[in-house]
């Protein structure tokens, strides 16, 4: 059962649904690629402790990462969120740390 999934530097654009059937999965390694939106099905990765999204240009983060309660950070450097929506994702988030 694989706990890390590196796709980094894959020119990715966008993440299949059936990402989020991956519960057992901690960390997911997702910097620079060319995703501009998750699918809202994230927030099934429960065990999920690390997001890298850096260097994408992903503008929104799906509402259901709230249900995240494991995650521990969550890294937006270089993307195209706003800094509002990054200090929303701290509210729902208190445990995560997200640049």
């Amino acid at each position: 059962m694989k706990k890390t999934l590196l796709l980094s530097r894959n020119q990715i654009k966008n993440l299949p649904g059936t990402i989020g059937n991956l519960r057992n999965l901690r960390v997911l390694y997702l910097n620079h690629n060319q995703i501009t939106e998750l699918p809202e099905t994230v927030g099934n990765l429960e065990s999920l402790s690390a997001i890298d999204l850096s260097y994408n240009p992903v503008v929104s983060i799906p509402e259901t990462i709230g249900k995240l309660t494991t995650l521990k950070g969550l890294d937006l450097t270089s993307s195209r969120v706003a800094d509002v929506e990054k200090e929303k994702l701290r509210q729902m988030l208190p445990d995560c740390e997200v640049r």
